[in-house]
């Protein structure tokens, strides 16, 4: 009976930690598409330009995702030398020092690009589009990180 038990809530726990995972990607995938919704209005994109302007937008944010990934292991690495007290750290640092570049070219090469899709006034406007979402991101966060404080505090 013991083990019917214990293969219950194995299974269980199993079940919610899946759904979990995929109500997490779902949340993803419609605020993605909030997002690109907005953005088709704010830059009052046609369906040729809008086609055109989300397929470099995805391969862009792929390549930072990528970028930001060697970055973390990067800094992973640096973490361990610090930790054990390993003093040849330049070449890790120039390691970090030379991804920051790559992600700042990036950046600039991917908002250049966009002259032959968008006008210089929708440019601007993506750029503070961005700059206005994660101020909203950070704000919400900072937010949520608020709250758990208070009801840990009131425990």
């Amino acid at each position: 009976m013991i083990k019917k038990i214990i293969l219950f809530l194995i299974m269980t726990a199993v079940c919610f930690a899946q759904g979990g995972f995929e109500r997490k990607m779902m949340d993803n995938e419609k605020i993605e598409q909030l997002i690109n919704s907005k953005l088709i209005s704010v830059l009052n994109l046609d369906e040729k330009t809008s086609l055109r302007f989300f397929a470099r937008r995805t391969a862009h944010k792929n390549r930072m995702k990528e970028l930001s990934k060697e970055k973390d292991s990067i800094l992973h690495a640096l973490r361990k030398q610090v930790k054990n007290k390993d003093g040849s750290y330049f070449s890790t640092i120039e390691a970090s020092l030379n991804i920051e570049s790559e992600i700042v070219a990036e950046r600039n090469s991917f908002i250049k690009g966009l002259s032959d899709i968008l006008t210089e006034e929708q440019v601007a406007s993506f750029i503070l589009f961005e700059r206005r979402l994660r101020k909203e991101v950070r704000n919400l966060i900072m937010g949520q990180r608020k709250m758990r404080k208070m009801h840990k505090n009131m425990r």
